[in-house]
């Protein structure tokens, strides 16, 4: 059974309704619709930030902007995401310092210890992760900068 709005019932019984309003019904209902299969939704990005150079753990304001994002979050993506139509990737960077090998170990460690968040966030189901997650590090970036790249991106 399907729920008709009070406007529309309104327009079909009296077929007095203003267009901007009949307009804004709909608009309203399509805005509201998870992104589909035909239609590639826009990919989403946060970038979280460490506090110190060599810090692999987010520290509690880091988990408070976190949680704060996946929140905001619009319910269209996180229901792509609940449903498998959505990924999400993580990257982890570092800084230039340091050599190769423990600057690709800290951007990995970076970007697991924000997975292993995000699914504390997200949730579980028998101990699985609801969202697909995929994590990886470039290791050290041309800019000093030591951080996560989360993306939201459908998957194809």
């Amino acid at each position: 059974m399907s729920v008709v709005p009070q406007k529309i019932k309104d327009w079909l019984n009296k077929k007095i309704v203003g267009k901007t309003e009949l307009t804004k019904t709909f608009s309203l209902k399509v805005s509201a619709a998870a992104p589909s299969e035909k239609a590639p939704m826009t990919p989403v990005e946060k970038e979280l930030v460490f506090e110190k150079e060599n810090q692999a753990v987010l520290s509690s304001d880091q988990l408070r902007v976190l949680y704060q994002w996946w929140k905001e979050l619009s319910p269209a993506y996180r229901l792509a995401i609940e449903k498998k139509k959505a990924v999400i990737f993580i990257e982890g960077y570092t800084s230039h310092s340091g050599d190769d090998t423990y600057n690709y170990k800290l951007g990995l460690d970076r970007a697991k210890h924000c997975e292993e968040m995000l699914k504390n966030i997200i949730g579980t189901i028998d101990g699985k992760s609801i969202a697909i997650i995929r994590v990886s590090t470039s290791g050290e970036f041309e800019e000093s900068k030591r951080y996560v790249k989360i993306t939201i991106r459908n998957n194809n």
